[in-house]
């Protein structure tokens, strides 16, 4: 009897390490640059399995509970062999486990939130660099296009060329510098 308790604990054991297997997987993803964009669905389908099997293992408690108890052997009329406390013991690690196991899967979704706000900054920081050059280019061009002459303007396509070419070099050294 207490043989096949322990099989079902080991069966419990077994399933915590293949989902946490799962979520390594799913982490590495997370902390790669090409991760899936079915990320929550697979993590979300991993936290169902966590649930379930803690529904499961918390269902036997109060047959492990029972066993481990002095007053079982009178009551079942059978010497209470120490194994039977051995196995709850061993059951309450097995629900630590599966409570282990489910803090990990908050942890996936945490590392894969900042994942996804790590890679928000970083496009917000280099489109942000792109409209402040833009801004500077649409500055100087309404600048230069105001309707007065100065002397710099008398010298036509050249003026028009250096003004050019100036804007271009400006946007390289703002890109080296960004």
């Amino acid at each position: 009897f207490s043989t096949l308790l322990d099989w079902i604990l080991a069966r419990y054991f077994s399933a915590g390490e293949t989902i946490e297997d799962q979520l390594d997987e799913l982490d590495l993803r997370a902390l790669g640059s090409n991760f899936d964009s079915d990320f929550l669905v697979k993590l979300s389908a991993i936290r169902q399995q966590v649930a379930s099997l803690r529904r499961w293992l918390v269902l036997h408690r109060d047959v492990f509970h029972a066993l481990a108890r002095p007053d079982f052997s009178k009551a079942a009329e059978i010497a209470s062999p120490p194994h039977f406390k051995l196995l709850a013991e061993r059951f309450e690690r097995a629900v630590d486990a599966v409570e282990t196991t489910r803090n990990l899967v908050m942890s996936s979704y945490e590392l894969f939130s900042t994942g996804i706000s790590q890679r928000t900054n970083e496009t917000m920081r280099v489109l942000t660099f792109y409209t402040v050059l833009l801004g500077i280019l649409a500055v100087l061009s309404g600048v230069f296009g105001m309707n007065v002459q100065p002397g710099f303007f008398g010298s036509s396509n050249f003026g028009f060329a250096a003004i050019v070419i100036g804007m271009l070099a400006l946007s390289v050294v703002a890109l080296i510098v960004g």
